[in-house]
């Protein structure tokens, strides 16, 4: 059971690292509210990954680099919920403190690729 434990404890760690490189989808609920997760939900739109470069050749512009990273921190800031996929499938909603924990991290990658006073 400990062993158990540690294992899906591990996992959920690494599933913001593992979620960071995959695609993203946006989708809007009927209420209006706005949803983002790995999995394509019914009306989802992708969002393109711009933070990583298409080929090693052609890697993107530092100012495209700094506005994908502001227009993913503003979509997490819109967000009303956040729903993850780890390595085995399963689905978790992120709550309030590790959204703003997600918040944190992205903000911190905005200020490391925008430069120190960006937000």
């Amino acid at each position: 059971m400990l062993r158990e434990i540690v294992f899906l404890l591990s996992l959920c760690l690494a599933a913001p690292t593992a979620v960071s490189g995959a695609t993203i989808y946006r989708w809007v609920d009927a209420q209006g509210r706005a949803h983002f997760g790995d999995q394509p939900a019914p009306g989802a739109a992708q969002i393109p990954d711009r933070a990583m470069p298409a080929s090693d050749t052609q890697a993107p512009s530092a100012s495209a680099d700094c506005e994908a990273a502001r227009q993913r921190l503003q979509q997490y800031r819109d967000a009303e919920s956040i729903i993850e996929e780890d390595a085995l499938g399963q689905r978790r909603t992120l709550d309030a403190v590790q959204h703003a924990q997600l918040l944190e991290r992205t903000q911190a990658r905005v200020r490391d690729t925008c430069g120190a006073d960006s937000q």
